[in-house]
């Protein structure tokens, strides 16, 4: 008789024990399902935000829509996408699971030809940190290991077409770094006061990846913006001081090492 309830208590102990884990397993995989449904919703506004270049105030419309949506869901879904409403938090949820980089801001002054202290205002991306994000991109590095099309010197279609590209030992190699720099300026103009705002760009593209793949607007990556008028007084070895930099860094290194 004593045997039998000690089998009877073993039995119980065992029960308990698997169902504590059960709970638990169910805890994680619930935790996990959350998780996946946040980097979901977060790439759907980071979407809307980049390629179609939805506002601020759409971007907190469309959160709160979907925060309506799912309030009664017990899971907790609206929990997750209240969150995002957060511009501080859609960047922090974005850093954690994207590894977004955030511009920096960055403030100097300048004196004019007629002795006017100018204040200017810029932002930069981080250059070294926003190259070795890109190249850890799976159509990058598809595109760095292609294999390039024999020459044909009767169509020159490409960079690597080019007689400098097809002699130099260094540049005609697949995995040797090509990185052009380019520019641009963006003017709004209001249409009360017609008063125009113009703000220039720089940005860099890898002539490594194909020419396809090369002239969408994804494939070009932020150096810095600075208002243009800000070109007169001595505005470059401010805003792409972080490029320069990182350029000479390559130039000394001759590596970029990926995570």
């Amino acid at each position: 008789m004593n045997d039998e309830v000690e089998n009877i208590y073993e039995a119980d102990k065992v029960l308990e024990s698997e169902t504590s884990n059960f709970t638990n397993d169910m805890g994680s995989l619930k935790e996990e399902k959350l998780e996946s449904f946040e980097k979901r919703i977060l790439y759907i506004l980071l979407t809307l935000q980049t390629t179609f270049y939805t506002s601020e105030a759409a971007i907190e419309y469309v959160a709160r829509s979907l925060v309506e949506l799912f309030r009664s869901n017990p899971n907790g879904l609206a929990s997750c996408i209240e969150k995002l409403k957060s511009k501080h938090m859609r960047k922090k949820k974005a850093t954690q699971y994207f590894e977004y980089i955030e511009p920096i801001s960055r403030v100097y002054q300048t004196i004019t030809k007629n002795d006017e202290i100018k204040t200017v205002k810029y932002s930069y991306v981080p250059f070294l940190s926003s190259l070795k994000q890109y190249l850890c991109l799976p159509e990058v590095q598809a595109d760095l290991h292609r294999i390039l099309p024999d020459y044909d010197p009767s169509r020159i279609e490409d960079t690597n077409d080019g007689v400098f590209a097809r002699t130099h030992p260094n540049f005609k190699k697949s995995d040797y770094l090509k990185i052009e720099i380019n520019s641009d300026d963006l003017t709004i103009t209001n249409p009360i006061s017609h008063r125009a705002h113009s703000t220039f760009f720089f940005y860099w593209s890898l002539l490594n990846i194909s020419k396809e793949k090369r002239s969408k607007q994804a494939a070009k990556r932020l150096i810095a913006a600075c208002p243009k008028w800000a070109r007169k007084y001595n505005s470059l070895c401010h805003t792409v001081n972080d490029f320069l930099t990182g350029m000479n860094t390559l130039a000394t290194t001759g590596e970029v090492t990926l995570n």
